[in-house]
């Protein structure tokens, strides 16, 4: 069996030397060479051309519209950064005041002990 193995691939080095030893192997080889290295480049500068800030900057700008490619950045940013924002609440939601009342019993309901007098 490792005869047979072996002779095999004899038999297929004979044939790839004899291949590569031809002068049209080697032609098609360097075409294929070149023709994958071109690819390549393309590729790469393909790729660069698409990540090019100009580029990407209208599909990734928030202060676009999205069907007139108009930008609103000056209409909607602060010319100065916000530090903070406050909410405030008046206390009229019917929802808030059962919730906060059912925090508040939960917290008087508690088990919890008394401070020393």
């Amino acid at each position: 069996m490792a005869d047979t193995s072996s002779s095999l691939r004899k038999s297929l080095q004979r044939q790839l030397y004899s291949l590569v030893s031809s002068r049209t192997a080697l032609a098609v080889a360097i075409v294929l060479l070149v023709v994958t290295l071109n690819s390549a480049f393309q590729l790469v500068e393909s790729l660069v051309e698409w990540s090019s800030a100009a580029q990407l900057a209208p599909r990734l700008d928030p202060f676009r519209n999205n069907i007139a490619s108009t930008s609103y950045q000056e209409r909607l940013c602060a010319p100065v950064p916000i530090d903070i924002v406050y909410t405030w609440v008046n206390g009229s939601d019917p929802r808030l005041q059962a919730g906060t009342l059912l925090a508040w019993w939960a917290f008087c309901l508690e088990d919890r002990p008394h401070p020393p007098n």
